[in-house]
């Protein structure tokens, strides 16, 4: 299942399940509440998700009024201060998509707003920003999905230019650690020539479900 390739790629229909919801542009799979949490031994996660260095010479959304951040169900996530600054990317659908950059990883967030009464100002516009990818955790990557070769290690703060790339889950989407096939442009500098491998991804506790967020993603600037 591709999870990720291109943030301009349009989003698949939503579903009405919300037990399990993948989350499609960060490459973050989210489970509800309830069975199946104490599978995980990722740990809860702490922080606000803002933006910080070297991602914050990105697009950034910075919040005039305070606000609350939903799933792509609009079911509530947490609320925003005013002040607050926050990764975004656009999105043929939603238009503005929020990354809450956890240390595992980034998850995608809306905020429901009126056009002309958004409760934030972006710092760049549609059709005049480049692509890069970010890495947000350290992350180590391997030729084969048994993990057993080593190909690099990729310390998390990395970013560089990019066409674009995704990730997409090999076999039990809800096993910890899931394994993900990643392959993004420009990967190949920075990983002794391979240009796709496979990684680790464990589920951690974060917004109110057990999510397994992706370590890399595309993510944009100003042009």
């Amino acid at each position: 299942m591709w999870i990720s390739y291109d943030r301009a790629m349009p989003r698949r229909p939503r579903s009405p399940l919300r037990t399990c919801a993948l989350t499609l542009l960060a490459g973050a799979l989210a489970c509800g509440g309830g069975e199946g949490e104490s599978d995980t031994d990722g740990g809860e996660l702490s922080g606000d998700g803002q933006v910080y260095a070297p991602f914050d010479t990105l697009c950034l959304a910075t919040f005039d009024a305070e606000a609350t951040a939903v799933d792509v169900f609009g079911d509530e996530l947490f609320t925003i201060a005013s002040g607050s600054r926050y990764l975004f990317t656009f999105d043929p659908f939603d238009d503005v998509v929020m990354l809450h950059l956890s240390s595992a990883g980034p998850v995608d967030f809306l905020v429901e707003a009126e056009p002309g009464a958004e409760p934030y100002t972006l710092s760049c516009a549609e059709g005049a920003t480049e692509r890069f990818v970010g890495v947000f955790a350290d992350v180590t990557i391997y030729s084969d999905a048994q993990l057993s070769t080593e190909l690099c290690s990729l310390e998390a703060g990395t970013l560089w230019p990019s066409a674009g790339g995704g990730s997409s889950a090999e076999g039990d989407l809800l096993a910890d650690p899931s394994i993900y096939f990643v392959e993004y442009d420009g990967l190949a500098d920075q990983c002794g020539g391979a240009g796709s491998g496979y990684i680790a991804v464990n589920f951690v506790s974060l917004l109110g479900s057990m999510r397994a967020p992706v370590p890399l993603a595309v993510v944009e600037g100003p042009a």
